[in-house]
C-alpha cells in the first residue's frame, strides 16, 4: 500500500506536522540561497530530530545507514536535497517544499 508523501513525512520527522498541514520555514530574505536554507535552518532541525547528515556516498549500501539524511541523493529527475533512510531502508527521498 502505498503512503502519501505528507504521512511519510509525518511518521518521519513529526516536528515538521502542525494542524495536519507542513509546517512552513520560509526565509526571511527572499535572496537567501537554497543551500544556505539547507545549512542554516534545515539541517540544524534535521540535526535536533535525531537525524545524522551525511553527503551521499555511491560506495557505502544503504544497509549501512540507520537514522539518517543523504544530502544530494541520485534520482532520475535530478538529486533529492534529502533521502531519509531509517534501518537501511530508504524511507522519503525527495525535494523538500520549496516553501517549507
Amino acid at each position: 500500500m502505498a503512503v502519501d508523501r505528507l504521512d511519510s513525512i509525518s511518521s518521519l520527522c513529526p516536528h515538521l506536522i502542525g494542524n495536519g498541514q507542513l509546517r512552513r520555514m520560509t526565509p526571511t530574505h527572499s535572496t537567501e540561497s537554497e543551500r544556505r536554507t539547507r545549512k542554516s535552518r534545515i539541517d540544524p532541525r534535521l540535526r535536533a530530530w535525531g537525524w545524522e547528515i551525511v553527503p551521499f556516498d555511491p560506495s557505502r549500501p544503504l544497509s549501512g545507514y540507520h537514522r539518517h539524511a543523504i544530502e544530494e541523493y541520485p534520482t532520475a529527475n535530478g538529486p533529492a536535497d534529502y533521502a531519509l533512510l531509517v534501518g537501511g531502508k530508504l524511507r522519503l527521498k525527495d525535494d523538500l517544499p520549496r516553501n517549507w
